[in-house]
């Protein structure tokens, strides 16, 4: 059987090539006595091939869902092919979703749930992700909310990483559409733990400037400074001068709000030389507007435009 590893590892031609030779199989063996169980495993193996094939091309899509149902329809429903049905139940239930036809995506992905054994970790995980997003994406937030959170301790069992930090991002984005904030924070936390043992700076550096954010929507402005300055230093490490700027307006900017003026006109200063290495001509004229309103003359202003073109020409 063409297992979904060897689909990924072959060109898009090389698909369309087994394609038509496995339709060519499948129909000589349609056309022969299906009554040897023999020939009707090797039929089922090939409409799941033939499935997983279709499912790489967009325009194929109705086709996969109908070799897997064909497939279904030739297992027996006994035991021994109950997780081999959920399988395909969630492949079904991923075609779907892909298809942004999220109440079928729903309906495969709890049948997929009800076939399968607490044993079976890994796929558990894929179907509570898949059936939490999509009863989020059918408006019914809260009950998917519920599935996402199980799919996210089943990521912890498993320590799949990618899965975890693909939750955590679809229930960021919800709690801080609705802004839940605590929640935010509580959810970037768990990231950045697992980000700073993966050893990744950059996204270190970001999740810092998340909590930051948050914690200045709930107007903690001490506790989210250290954060900016963690942004920083981390983007520091890989000269990401995107997120090294970004962090820096933060802490002006927080400085601000803690009422520290000469701090915060160091760090604007900061943000104008840095605007001025990138040659970033509107962040230069913001932060320009910015340290006039905060009553720092013209020359000191210019001073630090020259400092951030002469670190560009080195």
């Amino acid at each position: 059987m063409t297992s979904q590893f060897d689909v990924n590892e072959m060109s898009s031609g090389e698909k369309k090539e087994a394609i038509e030779k496995l339709e060519k199989t499948i129909q000589r063996l349609v056309k022969a006595d299906l009554n040897d169980p023999i020939k009707i495993n090797n039929l089922i193996d090939l409409r799941i091939s033939l499935g997983y094939l279709y499912s790489e091309f967009q325009e194929h899509y109705k086709e996969a869902i109908a070799q897997f149902l064909k497939a279904i329809e030739l297992l027996k429903e006994d035991e021994e092919n109950r997780k081999r049905i959920a399988s395909l139940k969630g492949s079904m239930a991923s075609v779907y979703f892909a298809m942004r036809d999220f109440e079928m995506a729903m309906y495969f992905y709890r049948d997929s749930l009800e076939l399968l054994d607490e044993k079976d970790i890994a796929e558990r995980m894929i179907s509570e992700k898949g059936l939490g997003i999509s009863l989020m994406n059918l408006g019914f937030d809260k009950k998917g909310i519920e599935h996402l959170l199980q799919s996210l301790n089943l990521c912890v069992e498993q320590s799949d990483i990618q899965n975890y930090m693909d939750i955590i991002s679809v229930l960021k984005r919800y709690y801080s559409d609705h802004d839940e904030w605590g929640l935010v924070i509580d959810l970037e936390e768990k990231a950045l733990e697992i980000l700073k043992k993966l050893n990744k700076p950059i996204e270190v550096a970001i999740s810092h400037l998340e909590i930051g954010l948050a914690l200045s929507k709930l107007e903690k402005y001490g506790d989210a400074m250290p954060h900016f300055k963690l942004a920083v230093n981390n983007a520091l490490k890989k000269g990401s001068n995107k997120i090294i700027y970004q962090g820096i307006l933060m802490v002006a900017e927080t400085y601000i709000h803690l009422k520290k003026k000469e701090e915060a006109i160091k760090e604007y200063k900061k943000a104008l030389s840095m605007s001025s290495y990138m040659n970033n001509h509107e962040e230069i004229q913001k932060n320009r507007i910015i340290l006039s309103t905060l009553g720092v003359n013209k020359e000191q202003i210019e001073n630090a435009i020259k400092k951030g073109k002469s670190k560009n020409k080195n």
